[in-house]
């Protein structure tokens, strides 16, 4: 086995820890660039002792995402640096025979450790801190079957996906990108259709809305933009939080308009109007349909890569692997293909601020008003405890949403 110490070790090494080190500033620029001073925009509606209340929750959560960026990055720097990856490989060799199943083994193996690190820190951010500020709804017995579901499903979905890609990256040579990007391309758009039929209400209870007041609104609102959806149904998101939301998903006819339960008891109809017509406004601008392409187009390029750097015996070495195989190939490229995909991020967070911007003032004119969207952030940010000024390195680096305030003042310009 030659030295791990090669161009591999080095480029995903160096990006690693630059990129922990960038994430450790930015939070903490964030801990520091906090206001005592209520922004002007919500002095009417939020009293001192709430806010402080939310610069202590901000506080307290940016400070356990730290630890909990450092905790997982020592592990995975100890796991890699003891030779982690061959002791799972060799663990699979040593199972089976078969070279599909060993590599959903192999995946098999290391998604289970993954798991085991993350409850602890999951299950303290749920029941300590966000049962602290009022937040959790969430039942140990709900938490419990939640994690169940969404193993089984990545089981039932993610299996035949792998056994399929080292298939492909197997025996189609220079054909099997193209043929791995033209098959997950139309599993992830099958998903997005079956989604709201078959995978959310596993997770939660879709209600219709009620006839009223505000299914008349959302119908006018709907007639008026020519918008097509299948129904309005309420989400029970309450039994896991009180925080509120609200979105569309699905396409064509089983797109679905979707209320959290908590949303209907924040704000008023005509503030659920506004950031229903905020929504609209991103279906008008094609957001959507450029995500996907924009998506598409990165996983091609992953893909391709993939293709190039997948038997690389340097970047086995700097794992310190024996045995070159596929479906370890693919797991150590994706290491490889981080600093590109964060920087593709930051760029997507980039384009998603400026179609947040895009769907205000398109839902501003749909509904004759900003006003009304406006006042609907300004309640959701009190509720949530929303941290109502982060530095704008964060914003850089990981919003895709701007900054509320500036949100807010865009929608009350010139009214």
């Amino acid at each position: 086995m030659n030295s791990m110490f090669n161009i591999y070790f080095s480029v995903i090494f160096t990006f690693y820890i630059l990129f922990l080190i960038l994430s450790i500033v930015s939070d903490s620029l964030d801990i520091f660039n906090m206001s005592p001073k209520i922004p002007d925009a919500f002095k009417e509606h939020i009293d001192p002792e709430t806010y402080r209340k939310g610069i202590k929750y901000q506080t307290e959560r940016i400070h356990f995402g730290m630890f909990s960026t450092v905790f997982s990055s020592v592990i995975f720097l100890a796991f890699w640096f003891s030779g982690g990856f061959n002791f799972v490989d060799k663990t699979a060799i040593s199972l089976s025979e078969n070279y599909i199943f060993r590599g959903l083994l192999f995946f098999g193996i290391l998604g289970v450790a993954q798991t085991v690190i993350s409850i602890p820190v999951s299950a303290y951010s749920t029941f300590v801190i966000e049962k602290k500020y009022g937040f959790n709804k969430t039942t140990l017995d709900t938490w419990i079957r939640d994690r169940i579901k969404g193993t089984i499903l990545s089981i039932v979905i993610g299996a035949p996906v792998l056994a399929f890609l080292i298939w492909f990256f197997t025996y189609l040579g220079n054909l099997a990108w193209i043929a791995a990007f033209a098959g997950i391309s139309f599993l992830s758009i099958l998903l997005q259709i079956l989604a709201p039929i078959l995978i959310m209400p596993l997770f939660n209870k879709f209600t219709p809305l009620e006839d009223g007041d505000l299914t008349e609104k959302i119908k006018e609102l709907c007639i008026k933009a020519e918008f097509p959806y299948s129904g309005v149904y309420v989400v029970d998101g309450s039994k896991r939080s009180t925080k509120a939301n609200a979105f569309f998903t699905g396409f064509g006819k089983t797109r679905r308009i979707a209320l959290y339960d908590t949303l209907l008891e924040t704000l008023t109809h005509d503030e659920i109007i506004g950031v229903l017509a905020h929504e609209i406004g991103h279906w008008q601008k094609k957001h959507l349909l450029r995500g996907i392409f924009s998506g598409l187009i990165q996983m091609a390029i992953m893909f391709y890569l993939m293709g190039i750097f997948l038997s690389k015996p340097g970047l086995f070495s700097a794992f310190r692997m024996e045995n070159i195989s596929v479906h370890a190939g693919m797991l150590l490229f994706t290491t490889l293909f981080t600093p590109l995909s964060t920087v593709s991020g930051i760029l997507f967070n980039y384009f998603s601020r400026k179609h947040e911007y895009e769907a205000d003032n398109a839902g501003k004119k749909l509904a004759g008003t900003g006003k009304h969207l406006a006042m609907g952030l300004i309640k959701l940010s009190v509720n949530n405890l929303s941290n109502l000024k982060p530095h704008p390195l964060n914003v850089f680096l990981h919003y895709s949403h701007p900054p509320v305030l500036e949100r807010i003042n865009n929608l009350i310009k010139d009214e």
